[in-house]
């Protein structure tokens, strides 16, 4: 006589719902993909955006810390250039994060024209990162608000010199400033401008 043996198998009930399971699957796979850090920081924001996570619940599920993935997102701020340039392999990831850390793009620009120009190392960028800023806090505090056509022009000269360069009025003309950070940046901005080297 056959007999009938029932047996019991444990089951994990999960309280979650279809959105949390898709969130812990991004997550699995985030701590497990061996991802650059352009692409984690898509993958913060996508936990962000469509979860509404926080910076600090985000932290919390990938294991790191607050700053550090603030750090990461700040890498989707900047002008699309400078990413590009990371897949390009033309500048590193640490390049980026220091890029990031300025706030206008046409800033982010003259700088990752001079890294790549000159090969900069990470370090040096962000030296040249610190400097650029203190000086512009400096120009804000000492300079009156300039026209936003003279801001264009201070733009194009930005970017087109790779460097930080101020414009102010006077009751008849001006002044143009441009800022240098070491022998070789005066070098080449002398090159820039004159189209010959400095020692010829």
């Amino acid at each position: 006589m056959a007999v009938a043996v029932a047996m019991i198998v444990p089951v994990v009930v999960r309280s979650t719902d279809e959105r949390e399971q898709l969130a812990l699957a991004l997550v699995e796979n985030l701590q497990r993909a061996d991802l650059n850090a352009l692409e984690e920081a898509a993958a913060f924001r996508q936990l962000m955006d469509e979860f509404g996570l926080t910076q600090e619940e985000v932290a919390t599920r990938v294991g790191k810390s607050r700053p550090a993935v603030a750090n990461t997102l700040r890498l989707l701020d900047v002008d699309p250039a400078v990413p590009s340039a990371v897949r390009d392999g033309l500048i590193s990831e640490g390049h980026a994060r220091a890029i990031a850390g300025l706030s206008d793009f046409a800033d982010q620009r003259a700088v990752l024209q001079t890294v790549i120009k000159n090969g900069l190392s990470v370090r040096k960028t962000e030296e040249r990162i610190k400097q650029m800023r203190d000086g512009s806090a400096r120009a804000r505090r000492a300079a009156p608000a300039i026209s936003p056509d003279m801001e264009k022009l201070q733009g194009g000269l930005r970017d087109s010199l790779g460097t930080k360069v101020t414009l102010s009025r006077a009751r008849k003309g001006g002044r143009i400033t441009i800022e240098y950070y070491d022998d070789d940046d005066l070098g080449r901005l002398y090159e820039r401008l004159t189209g010959g080297a400095a020692n010829d």
